[in-house]
This record gives C-alpha cells, structure tokens and sequence, in this order.
C-alpha cells in the first residue's frame, strides 16, 4: 500500500510535469512501449497552464483555489522546482501490461519526462547510485527507490527498475482518429486494447461459468421464496421460464461485452479547455472489417436540425435523433433472434417478446427522427407527475402508432416473462381517448399494483405515484398529419397542445435559442443524435420543491443560460460522443452556490430565483 501510495503521487507529479509541456506533435508517443495498456498523455504546459488560470478567473474560483491563479508556478513550486525538465515537450504516464512488465500490477508503470538536461534532471534524485544506463535514487518526502533512465529527449522513471532497463523496439503505434484525438488535446487519455483484450477476453471466458451459475443461483432462489409465500395475495407464482430467459439475456449480454472487447482497437477520452468553457470527446475506434467497426463506417451522419418540431419551453432535458433505420433493425434483429430462437427451444413462452420485437422494428422502419423534452415540473408533489415529457416523430405516422401500441401492450407479458408478477403491472389501450388542438390522441395507460400490505410495497407504490401521478404512467400518441406524431407522458393538455402547434409549425423553435446556438457551434456539426441538459432549469426546480420541504434556499440564475451539451456521431470506424460545458453556465452556478450558502450562515438574503429562459 505504500508503494502504490507513493506512486499515485508521483502520477499527480507527472500530471504537473506534462501540464508544464508545450506540444511538439507527437514525440512522447515514440518512446512509449507497445505493451502499454493505458496512456495518459497531456500537451502544451505553458499554453494549458494559462487555459486553466483564465478559465478559473471567469468561473469565478480562482480566489478560492488560489492555485489555480498560476497552476505552473504552484505545481512547479509542489515539485521542490525540478531541474532539468524541458518545458517545451510533452510527458505521459503509462500503465504496462503486468503481465509482461514483471507481473506486478502495483509497479507496471512508467513515467515519460521530456528534458532538456538529463544530467541536471538527476540532481532530483536524492541518495543516487548509477549502475549502466540506470539511475535508482528517492525524490524529495519519498521513501522508496525510483529508477530513471534515459531515451531519446526523455527521462524515464518507474519504481520497476526491470520497466526501464532496456528500451523496448516494439513501441505503441496509434492510428486513425485515436491519433488525431491525442494530437489535439491538452489532455488525453488513451486505452490500448491490442494488449487490454489479451487479458480480458481470457478472464471473461474463465469467469463466464461461474457469472451464469451465480445469476442461475439467485433467479432459483427467488424462485424458492416465491413458491414459499403463498400468504402474500401480491407474491408471484413461481415461475421456471423466468430462470431460462433471464440466464439467457445474461449470456447475450456476455456475448456482446466480448464482441465489444474483440472488436476494439482503442478507446480515447480528451479534454480542451478555453473561455468559453470545457470540450471534451469519448471515442471508441474498431477495426474496420468488424461487425462493431462496419456498424459506425455505415452509419449516416446528418447536419440538419434534430430538434425543429418542438416548442420553447422549461426542459430539464433535450433530445434529438437521426433513426438509420436500415442499421438499427440488423441490431435489433442480431440480438433479439438468438434470444427468442433460444427460449423457444427451451419451451419458453416467448409471443409477448416477439410482439414487442416486432414492435420495435417496426416503429425504427417507419420512424425518421426522434425529438423528446422532458418537462420542468411545477406542481405539489403527488398531484402531477414529477416525470413529465413531450416528443415528435417523424416518418410515417400510421406505422408509428400501432407500433408504439404493440410495444406498450407487450410489456406487462415482458414483465412476467422475466418473472414479474402477473397482477403487478396493468397495460390498458384506449384509441381516441382526447381531442387536443383537432389531434385525435390515443392513451396507453401502464398501472403499477406493488400492494400496500408491506412496507415495502408501500413504499415502492408511493414511489411511483410520485414519478408518474396518482393515475400511473399514461402514454398519450397523436398522428398530426401524415409526417408528424406528437407523444406525452405525464404531460397536461396545454403542454400537448403546444407541442402539437410546434410539430404544424417545423419552426424550429429551440434551435434558434441563442444559448443553445452558443453550445451548437462547440459540438460537431454533422451527427446522429444531440443532447443537452439546462442544468439552470434543473437547479431551479430543485429549488422549488426544495421549498415545499420549508427548505428556505434562495438562489437567483440568469434567464438564458446555454444548457451542457453532447452530441453522438461516428467518424470513419469509429463512435464518438462530444461534449460541451459553458463557462458562463458553471460561472452562474458557482456564484448561486455561494449566494445560498452565505445566505443559510445569515449573510445578505437570496434574491427569487429568476424564471428560466425558455430551454
């Protein structure tokens, strides 16, 4: 434990070290050995340091971590001021495969320093004895033994003297948008899975036994005390088909993550900082010729808006998709089939999975977009729905809605399917249930009965009356036209109403918000689908409710902060997310969080808070 103590502080060290590198393409990378399972590698220090100084000053918290007013200096000044060290390079903290670099996991690492005077940067070592090309010795307020060595324009420093005693031939090779990502970070981190799968794919077949046996143990024994409480009206029978599909959805499951694991070459995750806030990007790269990798480089991109049929309005959430509906119905049917070919050779019952199968297939077929809002509630908890949510879907709209209904009616057979009790879960369809603005609306209405008879069910009912309402979850769908169908689920008739005017209008009323316009421009701008999530509006529902606690908080935010946002896409043989959070966002917030907490030790009384801004 102290080893690896020592070590996680020399990583933050090493941090510090590349944070003080300035980029110079991608050298580090040469001299880092292909068994390396993950790299951490951070570019341009002086550049970075500066980001982060201006970013902390216009957040607002670089009074309070005064650090952060010259992280160069401070880290710099951490390190007792280290000689030797090329400010102009790059550095990386790489974790080798233990397997191969001794077998000790605690010590398979190394540490990449760019320097400019090899010789000054060992005076760091204090105790120091040269043996060879290695230099073992202790870094000031550390007790153990760090070996450095020397290739290229680099020390390298491990606590494994056998990691550094001989410069590896084979070195890490990144390719595709992995080393597009590493080279235009300020920090990166990078996961080789050549070298991850070789270990993970074989403990995931060794263990794959032993997880069906503890899923086949537990589902038998609630099985056994189903069977064993015949008192409880509310507990379900015992029921021998649940413990087949579930241990075979379980090895579905299986059969994907080793898909996943066989199919990889890297997963990158980076960072950039600037004024404007925070970037960053996930990206999962597969192999071209894979059935992961041949997924993404068929996928459709698209640059049109995702989210022009709905209104303006209070959201805590926002989504827009792109369906490819030719590349969703192969995943559909890739995993469904096996499922259902399996369970029905075992003689399970499956007629209430494949009609949502179908369903399911159905609705990607005919469905061209999805845009869905989940609405700020504002009413006492209990009476309304806490979970409140408007949507648009595009396509053709009389395949839509009677695949929706299969999907809904089937889910109460799903629920037994997996053992459920038969009585817990109500499914009821009702066509033409209202007319709002001239849109006939069907209601799938999905009742929940967990019984009152024991404190938990008590509690599990009282649970979801608060989510859903009194009346439980009621799933309204309305053809507009022949192109458009608007859906809501704990929504009230005036929030449909207005959706409904918007799917008419294609106004694209959300997109031409200036806050989320801000955020656009950050995120790539062909994608598959887009997020975003107006963390000012959740905050202020917080607060609302926090009230009808007696919880006296008062925080005042702007009116039209941008929301944090996300997008998903894919790029040659890859998937990608993106993201983007906006310093003017994080700066409100971290000025809110300091109005309540002066305002609850007696300072100066919070405003109201302000109305939200229409996102």
């Amino acid at each position: 434990m102290k080893s690896l103590r020592r070590w996680t502080r020399l990583t933050v060290i090493a941090a510090a070290v590349a944070l003080i590198a300035q980029q110079a393409g991608a050298q580090v990378i040469n001299q880092i050995p292909d068994t390396a399972l993950v790299v951490v590698r951070v570019a341009s220090l002086q550049k970075t340091s500066g980001k982060i100084a201006s970013l902390a000053q216009k957040i607002g918290i670089a009074q309070m971590v005064p650090q952060l007013q010259d992280p160069m200096a401070a880290l710099t000044q951490k390190m007792h001021d280290p000689k030797g060290i090329n400010k102009d390079g790059e550095a990386a903290f790489v974790y080798l495969n233990p397997d191969v670099a001794g077998g000790d996991k605690r010590k398979s690492m190394l540490i990449l320093i760019p320097v400019s005077d090899y010789t000054a940067f060992l005076t760091n070592l204090h105790e120091s004895k040269t043996e060879g090309d290695i230099t073992s010795g202790k870094f000031t307020d550390d007790n153990d033994t760090t070996y450095a060595a020397h290739w290229g324009d680099y020390a390298v420093i491990s606590p494994t003297r056998e990691v550094v005693a001989t410069k590896p031939t084979a070195m890490l090779k990144v390719q595709g948008v992995a080393a597009k990502e590493l080279a235009e970070k300020d920090l990166a981190v990078y996961a080789n899975f050549a070298q991850i799968r070789a270990i993970a794919i074989p403990a995931l077949q060794k263990n794959r036994e032993l997880i069906m046996s503890k899923i086949e143990e537990a589902v038998n024994t609630m099985q056994q005390r189903q069977a064993a409480a015949p008192a409880d009206p509310n507990a379900p029978a015992a029921n021998p088909q649940a413990t087949l599909a579930i241990k075979d959805m379980i090895n579905q499951g299986l059969n994907l993550a080793q898909q996943f694991l066989q199919d990889t070459e890297s997963v990158t995750w980076g960072l950039n900082l600037s004024d404007d806030g925070v970037k960053s990007s996930l990206v999962a790269e597969f192999a071209a010729n894979s059935y992961l990798g041949q997924l993404a480089s068929t996928a459709k991109n698209t640059d049109r808006p995702l989210l022009s049929d709905l209104p303006a309005n209070n959201y805590l959430f926002l989504t827009g998709a792109s369906i490819d509906s030719e590349r969703i119905g192969k995943i559909i049917d890739d995993i469904g089939t096996p499922i259902i070919k399996n369970l029905k050779t075992a003689g399970v019952d499956t007629a209430g999975l494949e009609k949502y199968v179908g369903g399911l297939k159905q609705f990607y077929s005919a469905t061209q977009t999805v845009q869905m809002g989940v609405v700020a509630p504002s009413g006492a908890l209990g009476q309304e729905a806490l979970f409140q949510s408007v949507g648009v879907l595009t396509g053709n709209a009389d395949q839509i809605v009677p695949a929706m209904h299969d999907m809904s009616e089937s889910q109460a057979g799903l629920g037994q399917l997996l053992g459920q009790p038969k009585d817990q879960t109500k499914v009821t369809l009702t066509p033409n249930a209202k007319t709002i603005e001239g849109v006939s609306f069907d209601r799938v209405q999905t009742q929940f009965n967990f019984g009152n008879n024991t404190p938990q069910g008590a509690q599990a009912q009282q649970m979801l009356n608060i989510l859903y309402g009194p009346d439980g979850l009621n799933l309204y769908s309305g053809k507009v036209d022949d192109k458009h169908v608007v859906v809501a689920a704990g929504a009230n008739d005036a929030m449909i109403a207005k959706t409904v005017q918007s799917a008419k209008a294609n106004a694209d009323a959300v997109g031409k918000l200036e806050q989320l316009k801000m955020v656009n421009a950050q995120l790539p701008a062909s994608r598959l689908a887009v997020f975003y999530f107006p963390i000012d509006n959740l905050v202020t529902t917080g607060v609302a409710y926090a009230k009808q606690f007696g919880l006296p908080i008062q925080i005042q935010l702007p009116p039209t902060l941008p929301p944090i946002g996300a997008s998903h896409s894919t790029e040659a043989s890859a998937y990608r997310l993106d993201g983007f959070v906006p310093a003017p966002l994080v700066q409100s917030l971290v000025a809110a969080g300091m109005q309540a907490f002066m305002a609850m030790q007696g300072g100066a009384g919070g405003a109201q808070p302000a109305g939200p801004g229409g996102l």
